[in-house]
């Protein structure tokens, strides 16, 4: 039987797979689709791949992508002593979540995770109830609300 595998890639092993998830990811998640295009900016990831800030786990399922953690790994400006992985993307195609896969997924990419050498892991839930509750269930604490203003 087949199961879900994740596993860091790089950028040029990735990058054709992904672009295909992150169209869906856009449309289901954005709250600017009706202003903004989809218009991801590769260069700069690229360019922070390649200077280490940039770290991309892939969930496969027999080798077929279907789900991606991008992390972002940054001093903290406030406290030296703290590195953080941000999760930029979290995503999991619908078809594969059900059951306990987003949670495995999740578990497994957040122990992989650990292995950057950050002291903190954050991840935005993106207002998504399910993804709160794994997160939640996975030790993560709730510690702020962003709220955002567009100005243009």
């Amino acid at each position: 039987m087949s199961k879900i595998v994740v596993r860091e890639e790089s950028y040029d092993q990735v990058i054709d797979d992904i672009v295909l998830l992150l169209v869906d990811h856009w449309n289901e998640s954005s709250d600017y689709n009706s202003t903004n295009s989809f218009l991801p900016n590769f260069k700069l990831y690229k360019t922070m791949y390649d200077r280490g800030k940039l770290r991309i786990l892939t969930a496969r399922f027999d080798n077929k992508l279907v789900g991606y953690t991008v992390w972002i790994l940054q001093q903290h400006p406030h406290s030296s002593q703290v590195t953080n992985a941000t999760a930029d993307l979290v995503f999991l195609s619908r078809e594969y979540r059900k059951g306990w896969v987003g949670y495995r997924m999740i578990k497994d990419m957040i122990e992989y995770a650990k292995g950057f050498g950050s002291t903190h892991l954050n991840i935005g839930d993106g207002s998504n109830p399910s993804l709160r509750k794994i997160l939640g269930r996975l030790g993560f604490e709730s510690k702020e609300v962003r709220h955002e203003l567009r100005v243009t």
